[in-house]
Protein backbone atom coordinates (compact mmCIF):
# COMPACT_ATOMS: atom_id res chain seq x y z
CA UNK A 1 0.00 0.00 0.00
CA UNK A 2 1.41 3.41 -0.92
CA UNK A 3 2.35 5.88 1.79
CA UNK A 4 0.03 8.83 2.32
CA UNK A 5 1.21 12.32 1.40
CA UNK A 6 3.95 13.13 3.88
CA UNK A 7 2.51 16.56 4.74
CA UNK A 8 -0.83 14.97 5.65
CA UNK A 9 0.95 12.33 7.68
CA UNK A 10 2.96 14.85 9.68
CA UNK A 11 -0.09 17.07 10.20
CA UNK A 12 -2.13 14.18 11.62
CA UNK A 13 0.74 13.11 13.87
CA UNK A 14 1.27 16.66 15.12
CA UNK A 15 -2.44 17.16 15.81
CA UNK A 16 -2.51 13.91 17.78
CA UNK A 17 0.46 15.09 19.84
CA UNK A 18 -1.20 18.47 20.46
CA UNK A 19 -4.35 16.80 21.78
CA UNK A 20 -2.33 14.61 24.13
CA UNK A 21 -0.16 17.46 25.45
CA UNK A 22 -1.15 19.87 28.20
CA UNK A 23 -0.86 23.62 27.48
CA UNK A 24 2.79 24.58 27.81
CA UNK A 25 3.92 20.97 27.44
CA UNK A 26 6.74 19.84 25.18
CA UNK A 27 5.97 18.34 21.78
CA UNK A 28 8.20 15.81 20.00
CA UNK A 29 11.36 17.33 18.58
CA UNK A 30 11.92 17.77 14.85
CA UNK A 31 14.24 14.76 14.90
CA UNK A 32 11.68 12.63 16.74
CA UNK A 33 9.00 13.58 14.22
CA UNK A 34 11.38 12.78 11.37
CA UNK A 35 11.97 9.32 12.81
CA UNK A 36 8.30 8.74 13.60
CA UNK A 37 6.94 9.87 10.22
CA UNK A 38 9.93 8.74 8.13
CA UNK A 39 10.29 12.13 6.44
CA UNK A 40 13.00 14.74 6.03
CA UNK A 41 13.47 17.96 8.03
CA UNK A 42 12.04 20.14 5.25
CA UNK A 43 8.64 18.43 5.51
CA UNK A 44 8.57 18.77 9.31
CA UNK A 45 9.57 22.42 9.12
CA UNK A 46 6.95 23.19 6.48
CA UNK A 47 4.11 21.63 8.49
CA UNK A 48 5.23 23.08 11.83
CA UNK A 49 5.29 26.58 10.33
CA UNK A 50 1.67 26.18 9.24
CA UNK A 51 0.70 25.39 12.83
CA UNK A 52 2.86 28.24 14.15
CA UNK A 53 0.89 30.66 11.96
CA UNK A 54 -2.29 29.41 13.64
CA UNK A 55 -0.62 29.89 17.06
CA UNK A 56 -0.99 26.18 17.78
CA UNK A 57 2.75 25.50 18.13
CA UNK A 58 5.48 27.50 19.88
CA UNK A 59 9.01 26.99 18.54
CA UNK A 60 11.58 28.06 21.11
CA UNK A 61 15.20 28.28 19.90
CA UNK A 62 17.42 25.63 21.50
CA UNK A 63 14.46 24.41 23.58
CA UNK A 64 12.17 22.73 21.06
CA UNK A 65 8.50 22.70 20.16
CA UNK A 66 5.72 23.32 22.67
CA UNK A 67 1.97 23.55 22.84
CA UNK A 68 1.16 27.19 23.62
CA UNK A 69 0.14 28.05 27.16
CA UNK A 70 -2.74 30.17 25.86
CA UNK A 71 -6.08 28.39 25.57
CA UNK A 72 -6.35 28.35 21.79
CA UNK A 73 -8.78 25.76 20.50
CA UNK A 74 -7.15 22.85 18.74
CA UNK A 75 -8.31 21.88 15.24
CA UNK A 76 -11.76 20.31 15.56
CA UNK A 77 -12.49 17.05 13.78
CA UNK A 78 -15.70 17.69 11.87
CA UNK A 79 -15.46 15.00 9.19
CA UNK A 80 -16.10 11.32 9.86
CA UNK A 81 -15.16 8.80 7.17
CA UNK A 82 -17.21 5.62 7.61
CA UNK A 83 -15.64 2.60 5.91
CA UNK A 84 -17.88 -0.39 5.26
CA UNK A 85 -16.06 -3.67 4.62
CA UNK A 86 -17.31 -6.99 3.19
CA UNK A 87 -20.48 -5.43 1.80
CA UNK A 88 -23.12 -7.12 -0.30
CA UNK A 89 -24.85 -5.52 -3.24
CA UNK A 90 -27.86 -4.13 -1.38
CA UNK A 91 -25.71 -2.56 1.37
CA UNK A 92 -23.43 -1.02 -1.26
CA UNK A 93 -26.47 0.42 -3.03
CA UNK A 94 -27.84 1.91 0.21
CA UNK A 95 -24.50 3.49 1.08
CA UNK A 96 -24.35 5.10 -2.36
CA UNK A 97 -27.99 6.30 -2.23
CA UNK A 98 -28.89 4.08 -5.18
CA UNK A 99 -31.78 2.54 -3.24
CA UNK A 100 -33.63 3.75 -0.13
CA UNK A 101 -32.23 2.70 3.24
CA UNK A 102 -34.36 -0.23 4.41
CA UNK A 103 -35.18 -1.76 7.82
CA UNK A 104 -32.49 -4.44 7.67
CA UNK A 105 -29.83 -4.50 10.40
CA UNK A 106 -27.38 -2.54 8.25
CA UNK A 107 -30.09 -0.26 6.93
CA UNK A 108 -30.92 0.75 10.49
CA UNK A 109 -27.23 0.95 11.40
CA UNK A 110 -26.55 3.29 8.45
CA UNK A 111 -29.44 5.49 9.57
CA UNK A 112 -28.12 5.50 13.16
CA UNK A 113 -24.63 6.49 12.00
CA UNK A 114 -26.01 9.37 9.94
CA UNK A 115 -28.28 10.68 12.69
CA UNK A 116 -25.97 10.28 15.69
CA UNK A 117 -22.85 11.56 13.92
CA UNK A 118 -24.72 14.54 12.47
CA UNK A 119 -26.11 15.42 15.91
CA UNK A 120 -22.51 15.58 17.15
CA UNK A 121 -21.41 17.92 14.38
CA UNK A 122 -19.76 15.43 12.02
CA UNK A 123 -20.11 15.51 8.25
CA UNK A 124 -20.40 11.82 7.38
CA UNK A 125 -18.76 10.32 4.29
CA UNK A 126 -19.47 6.66 3.51
CA UNK A 127 -17.02 4.44 1.62
CA UNK A 128 -17.60 0.88 0.39
CA UNK A 129 -16.41 -1.47 -2.34
CA UNK A 130 -17.70 -4.83 -3.49
CA UNK A 131 -14.36 -6.63 -3.75
CA UNK A 132 -11.16 -6.89 -1.71
CA UNK A 133 -8.88 -5.34 -4.34
CA UNK A 134 -10.93 -2.18 -4.48
CA UNK A 135 -11.14 -2.11 -0.67
CA UNK A 136 -7.34 -1.79 -0.53
CA UNK A 137 -7.44 1.09 -3.02
CA UNK A 138 -10.23 2.74 -1.02
CA UNK A 139 -8.19 2.64 2.19
CA UNK A 140 -5.11 3.92 0.37
CA UNK A 141 -7.09 6.88 -0.96
CA UNK A 142 -8.37 7.72 2.52
CA UNK A 143 -4.87 7.59 3.96
CA UNK A 144 -3.85 10.15 1.34
CA UNK A 145 -6.94 12.37 1.67
CA UNK A 146 -5.96 15.77 3.14
CA UNK A 147 -9.31 16.25 4.91
CA UNK A 148 -9.50 12.77 6.44
CA UNK A 149 -9.01 13.04 10.21
CA UNK A 150 -11.08 10.23 11.79
CA UNK A 151 -12.51 6.90 10.64
CA UNK A 152 -15.26 4.55 11.75
CA UNK A 153 -15.02 1.06 10.27
CA UNK A 154 -17.94 -1.37 10.05
CA UNK A 155 -17.37 -5.09 9.55
CA UNK A 156 -13.56 -4.96 9.48
CA UNK A 157 -11.99 -8.39 8.90
CA UNK A 158 -8.63 -7.66 7.23
CA UNK A 159 -6.20 -6.31 9.81
CA UNK A 160 -3.88 -5.00 7.08
CA UNK A 161 -6.56 -2.39 6.31
CA UNK A 162 -6.63 -1.36 9.95
CA UNK A 163 -2.83 -1.16 10.14
CA UNK A 164 -2.71 1.07 7.06
CA UNK A 165 -5.14 3.54 8.63
CA UNK A 166 -3.36 3.54 11.99
CA UNK A 167 0.06 3.97 10.36
CA UNK A 168 -1.37 7.03 8.61
CA UNK A 169 -2.10 8.45 12.11
CA UNK A 170 -5.85 8.30 11.60
CA UNK A 171 -7.95 7.72 14.73
CA UNK A 172 -9.95 4.57 13.98
CA UNK A 173 -13.02 3.20 15.79
CA UNK A 174 -14.11 -0.30 14.78
CA UNK A 175 -17.83 -1.05 14.94
CA UNK A 176 -18.81 -4.73 14.92
CA UNK A 177 -15.54 -6.10 13.44
CA UNK A 178 -15.88 -9.44 11.64
CA UNK A 179 -12.34 -10.82 11.93
CA UNK A 180 -11.11 -13.13 14.67
CA UNK A 181 -8.32 -10.73 15.63
CA UNK A 182 -10.14 -7.86 17.31
CA UNK A 183 -8.33 -4.52 16.99
CA UNK A 184 -8.12 -1.88 19.67
CA UNK A 185 -10.90 0.70 19.97
CA UNK A 186 -13.73 -1.65 18.99
CA UNK A 187 -17.43 -2.01 19.78
CA UNK A 188 -18.39 -5.70 19.67
CA UNK A 189 -21.18 -8.06 20.57
CA UNK A 190 -20.48 -10.91 22.96
CA UNK A 191 -21.39 -14.16 21.19
CA UNK A 192 -21.67 -16.05 24.48
CA UNK A 193 -24.03 -13.44 25.90
CA UNK A 194 -26.21 -13.50 22.77
CA UNK A 195 -26.63 -17.29 22.88
CA UNK A 196 -27.01 -17.36 26.66
CA UNK A 197 -29.88 -14.85 26.45
CA UNK A 198 -31.63 -16.87 23.75
CA UNK A 199 -31.10 -20.34 25.20
CA UNK A 200 -31.95 -19.29 28.75
CA UNK A 201 -35.17 -17.66 27.55
CA UNK A 202 -36.32 -20.82 25.78
CA UNK A 203 -35.15 -23.21 28.51
CA UNK A 204 -37.17 -21.23 31.08
CA UNK A 205 -40.21 -21.89 28.87
CA UNK A 206 -39.52 -25.61 29.17
CA UNK A 207 -37.91 -26.18 25.76
CA UNK A 208 -35.23 -28.86 25.44
CA UNK A 209 -35.39 -29.64 21.72
CA UNK A 210 -33.99 -26.38 20.37
CA UNK A 211 -32.75 -25.95 16.80
CA UNK A 212 -30.46 -23.27 15.36
CA UNK A 213 -30.53 -21.82 11.83
CA UNK A 214 -27.41 -19.87 10.90
CA UNK A 215 -25.77 -17.90 8.08
CA UNK A 216 -22.17 -19.10 8.39
CA UNK A 217 -20.58 -19.27 4.93
CA UNK A 218 -17.24 -21.02 4.46
CA UNK A 219 -16.09 -18.57 1.77
CA UNK A 220 -17.04 -15.41 3.71
CA UNK A 221 -15.72 -15.37 7.29
CA UNK A 222 -17.89 -13.55 9.80
CA UNK A 223 -16.65 -13.50 13.38
CA UNK A 224 -19.99 -12.99 15.15
CA UNK A 225 -21.85 -15.64 13.15
CA UNK A 226 -19.11 -18.23 13.62
CA UNK A 227 -18.71 -17.56 17.33
CA UNK A 228 -22.47 -17.66 17.93
CA UNK A 229 -22.81 -21.01 16.19
CA UNK A 230 -19.95 -22.51 18.20
CA UNK A 231 -21.33 -20.98 21.39
CA UNK A 232 -24.72 -22.52 20.65
CA UNK A 233 -23.17 -25.99 20.37
CA UNK A 234 -21.26 -25.56 23.63
CA UNK A 235 -24.01 -23.96 25.71
CA UNK A 236 -26.66 -26.34 24.40
CA UNK A 237 -24.60 -29.35 25.48
CA UNK A 238 -23.80 -27.76 28.84
CA UNK A 239 -27.51 -27.01 29.41
CA UNK A 240 -28.76 -30.47 28.52
CA UNK A 241 -30.48 -29.34 25.31
CA UNK A 242 -31.19 -32.19 22.89
CA UNK A 243 -29.06 -31.71 19.77
CA UNK A 244 -30.44 -34.16 17.25
CA UNK A 245 -28.83 -34.56 13.83
CA UNK A 246 -29.82 -31.67 11.58
CA UNK A 247 -30.91 -29.32 14.37
CA UNK A 248 -28.06 -26.93 13.51
CA UNK A 249 -28.11 -26.06 9.83
CA UNK A 250 -27.32 -23.35 7.30
CA UNK A 251 -30.29 -21.30 6.07
CA UNK A 252 -28.48 -18.53 4.23
CA UNK A 253 -29.50 -15.24 2.71
CA UNK A 254 -31.64 -16.46 -0.22
CA UNK A 255 -35.36 -17.15 0.21
CA UNK A 256 -35.19 -20.53 -1.53
CA UNK A 257 -32.38 -21.81 0.71
CA UNK A 258 -34.12 -20.46 3.81
CA UNK A 259 -37.36 -22.26 3.00
CA UNK A 260 -35.51 -25.46 2.11
CA UNK A 261 -33.67 -25.35 5.45
CA UNK A 262 -36.85 -24.63 7.43
CA UNK A 263 -38.76 -27.48 5.78
CA UNK A 264 -35.90 -29.91 6.33
CA UNK A 265 -35.60 -28.84 9.97
CA UNK A 266 -39.28 -29.36 10.75
CA UNK A 267 -39.25 -32.76 9.03
CA UNK A 268 -36.76 -34.13 11.57
CA UNK A 269 -38.02 -36.67 14.12
CA UNK A 270 -38.21 -35.75 16.90
CA UNK A 271 -39.20 -32.30 15.70
CA UNK A 272 -37.70 -29.34 17.61
CA UNK A 273 -40.10 -27.45 19.83
CA UNK A 274 -38.18 -24.18 19.40
CA UNK A 275 -36.01 -22.57 16.72
CA UNK A 276 -33.42 -19.81 17.08
CA UNK A 277 -32.81 -18.03 13.79
CA UNK A 278 -31.96 -14.72 12.16
CA UNK A 279 -34.92 -12.40 11.64
CA UNK A 280 -34.56 -12.80 7.88
CA UNK A 281 -35.36 -16.51 8.33
CA UNK A 282 -38.68 -15.83 10.07
CA UNK A 283 -40.91 -15.91 6.95
CA UNK A 284 -39.43 -19.25 5.87
CA UNK A 285 -39.87 -20.83 9.31
CA UNK A 286 -43.44 -19.51 9.55
CA UNK A 287 -44.27 -20.87 6.09
CA UNK A 288 -42.75 -24.29 6.78
CA UNK A 289 -44.69 -24.46 10.06
CA UNK A 290 -47.95 -23.49 8.34
CA UNK A 291 -47.47 -26.26 5.78
CA UNK A 292 -47.48 -28.72 8.71
CA UNK A 293 -50.42 -27.01 10.47
CA UNK A 294 -48.14 -25.97 13.34
CA UNK A 295 -49.18 -22.89 15.31
CA UNK A 296 -46.33 -20.44 15.91
CA UNK A 297 -46.04 -19.72 19.63
CA UNK A 298 -47.98 -22.86 20.56
CA UNK A 299 -46.73 -25.88 18.61
CA UNK A 300 -43.44 -24.21 17.69
CA UNK A 301 -41.62 -21.34 19.38
CA UNK A 302 -39.49 -19.14 17.12
CA UNK A 303 -36.88 -16.72 18.49
CA UNK A 304 -35.31 -14.28 16.04
CA UNK A 305 -32.11 -12.26 16.14
CA UNK A 306 -31.62 -8.51 15.44
CA UNK A 307 -35.20 -7.27 16.10
CA UNK A 308 -35.63 -6.07 12.54
CA UNK A 309 -38.88 -4.63 11.22
CA UNK A 310 -39.94 -8.06 9.92
CA UNK A 311 -39.99 -9.37 13.52
CA UNK A 312 -42.47 -6.64 14.45
CA UNK A 313 -44.74 -6.93 11.41
CA UNK A 314 -44.89 -10.68 10.76
CA UNK A 315 -48.01 -12.51 12.01
CA UNK A 316 -47.74 -13.37 14.84
CA UNK A 317 -45.10 -10.78 15.81
CA UNK A 318 -41.83 -12.50 16.62
CA UNK A 319 -39.82 -12.52 19.81
CA UNK A 320 -36.34 -11.34 18.84
CA UNK A 321 -33.00 -10.44 20.38
CA UNK A 322 -32.21 -6.74 19.96
CA UNK A 323 -28.65 -6.12 18.73
CA UNK A 324 -28.08 -2.39 19.34
CA UNK A 325 -27.65 0.04 16.47
CA UNK A 326 -28.07 3.51 17.99
CA UNK A 327 -26.40 2.54 21.29
CA UNK A 328 -23.44 1.05 19.42
CA UNK A 329 -22.94 4.25 17.40
CA UNK A 330 -23.10 6.39 20.55
CA UNK A 331 -20.52 4.12 22.21
CA UNK A 332 -18.32 4.34 19.12
CA UNK A 333 -18.39 8.12 18.95
CA UNK A 334 -17.80 8.40 22.71
CA UNK A 335 -14.78 6.18 22.16
CA UNK A 336 -13.66 8.43 19.30
CA UNK A 337 -13.72 11.39 21.70
CA UNK A 338 -11.39 9.43 23.98
CA UNK A 339 -9.06 8.43 21.14
CA UNK A 340 -8.84 12.02 19.90
CA UNK A 341 -7.81 12.95 23.45
CA UNK A 342 -5.07 10.32 23.40
CA UNK A 343 -6.87 7.54 25.30
CA UNK A 344 -6.85 4.33 23.25
CA UNK A 345 -8.51 1.10 24.38
CA UNK A 346 -6.69 -2.21 24.09
CA UNK A 347 -8.62 -5.24 22.74
CA UNK A 348 -9.10 -6.32 26.37
CA UNK A 349 -10.74 -2.94 27.12
CA UNK A 350 -13.09 -2.89 24.14
CA UNK A 351 -16.75 -2.17 24.78
CA UNK A 352 -19.54 -4.68 24.29
CA UNK A 353 -22.96 -3.62 23.09
CA UNK A 354 -25.71 -4.91 25.38
CA UNK A 355 -28.28 -7.20 23.73
CA UNK A 356 -31.74 -7.93 25.12
CA UNK A 357 -34.75 -10.00 24.11
CA UNK A 358 -37.93 -8.27 22.96
CA UNK A 359 -40.73 -10.69 23.87
CA UNK A 360 -43.68 -11.01 21.50
CA UNK A 361 -46.11 -13.75 20.44
CA UNK A 362 -43.90 -16.25 18.59
CA UNK A 363 -42.68 -17.97 21.76
CA UNK A 364 -44.53 -19.87 24.46
CA UNK A 365 -44.25 -22.84 26.82
CA UNK A 366 -42.92 -26.04 25.31
CA UNK A 367 -45.57 -28.37 23.94
CA UNK A 368 -43.88 -31.72 24.36
CA UNK A 369 -45.02 -34.84 22.54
Amino acid sequence: MAKPSTDHLVARYLERCLRCTAPGGALPSVRQMMEQCKVGPQTITRVVRQYQKQHLVDAKPKSGLFRPVSEIALPTVTRLDVIYFNVRGEIHAMLNDQIPVDHSFHGELITAIKQVASSRGYAVHFHAQLDADHEAQMVESLCDAPDCRACLTVGLSDMSMHRALVHAYLPVINLYPMGFHIPENAICTNADQVIDEQLSFLIELGHRRIAYLHNVEDHRPHRDLLLRRESFYRQAMESGVELHRGYVRYAGFIEDSQLEAARALLAIHPRPTAVICADQHLPAVYQAAAELDLQIGEDLSVLGTDNKLIAQTIDPPATSLQVPRVQAVHLGLDMLDDVLAGRDRTPEENLQATCRIICRQSTGPAKLS
